[in-house]
């Protein structure tokens, strides 16, 4: 194999975070794998006093294709602005093909106008084309659409991870008298997709948003009588639309409630209210979350460095990734 690919860590101890980084794992994952030709490279991030940013790589990357391993760190602007810069100061240093793994983007979430805004995840779009990344990955966008925003010069996969953490549920949890829940009409794709990996039935929450991150629960369907629930949603911020569907399967006479969510985007404050709740989260660690030892009771992480790692693995093979992801129906 031909010493010609990287994999491109950016590094924040400006900002007060000194890793390990998800890159590294991914990294030593790799190496596991026997993959010799593949070489560890890091970009510092450096934060100046009037909030702006830059990014230099440490070494040289002349010739390589080069994979960026870029999980949410910052807010979300300086987020997408930091992977501007990694993808082109790649491509500056002369690399050949810049390959992006945006695990979770904020701005991915809007992608159509609602009165007079933008539409975000084509700002994205755009932003990442122009700074010369050749292809994007990302994990369970909110949206599906978020593919059209993209063109043909940079194109976006968004990989489900149904498989993933269903896979998860099947070995670690009680499946026996279990049902799937969608805690709104947004998520019945993937609780169904759940549902059918798992083999058990699926329930819908039907509720209507009442503003920003609130909503009041109408109707749910389906029977969870004496049942362990498995809520499924892609992305949780503040907890209010579990915790309303928790309060919801209770009502019905639901047992234990665990909420799968892919992206955990969360501050000390939705901690909190998770901590006082009686839900169990399955989450992955595609934005990273420190927790204390109580909180590691509640919260239940999966590592997705070694998927990740194996997709990077046969990609630069020529070999499909499409298998890790097939749950038996069109996810």
């Amino acid at each position: 194999m031909d010493d010609n690919l990287v994999i491109l860590v950016p590094t924040y101890e400006d900002y007060d975070i000194n890793g390990p980084y998800l890159g590294e794992r991914i990294y030593e994952e790799l190496q596991r794998l026997g993959r010799d030709d593949i070489k560890l490279v890091y970009a510092k991030v450096t934060r100046f006093g009037d909030s702006s940013q830059k990014v230099e790589i440490q070494e040289s990357i002349r010739g390589k294709e080069v994979y960026v391993i870029h999980p949410i760190y910052t807010d979300a602007a300086q987020h997408a602005m930091i992977a501007a810069q990694l993808g082109q100061a790649a491509k500056m240093s002369d690399a050949s093909r810049v390959i992006l793994f945006d695990l979770y983007n904020r701005y991915f979430r809007q992608d159509r106008r609602t009165g007079r805004e933008p539409v975000t995840s084509s700002l994205i779009a755009k932003l990442y084309e122009d700074a010369g990344i050749d292809h994007v990955f990302t994990l369970d966008a909110h949206v599906e659409q978020v593919q059209m925003a993209f063109s043909s010069k940079c194109p976006i996969e968004t990989l489900p991870t149904t498989k993933i953490i269903g896979d998860y549920v099947r070995d670690n949890y009680p499946l026996e008298n279990s049902a799937v829940c969608a805690p709104d009409t947004g998520a019945v794709k993937r609780a169904r997709s759940l549902a059918n990996l798992l083999g058990l039935p699926m329930v819908i929450i039907h509720k209507k948003r009442t503003g920003a991150d609130k909503s009041e629960v109408l109707d749910l369907v389906g029977d969870v009588e004496g049942k362990v629930v498995y809520i499924r949603d892609d992305v949780t911020t503040s907890y209010t639309t579990l915790i309303n569907a928790a309060r919801s399967l209770r009502e019905k006479g639901a047992g234990d409630i665990y909420a799968c969510v892919t992206h955990l985007d969360i501050d000390d404050q939705a901690k909190k209210r998770v901590m006082e709740s009686d839900i169990h989260i399955i989450g992955t660690n595609t934005v990273p979350i420190e927790l204390t030892e109580e909180e590691e009771e509640k919260f239940d992480i999966i590592d997705i460095a070694p998927i990740l790692a194996y997709i990077i693995h046969l990609r630069t093979q020529g070999e499909s990734i499409s298998k890790f992801f097939e749950t038996g129906n069109k996810d």
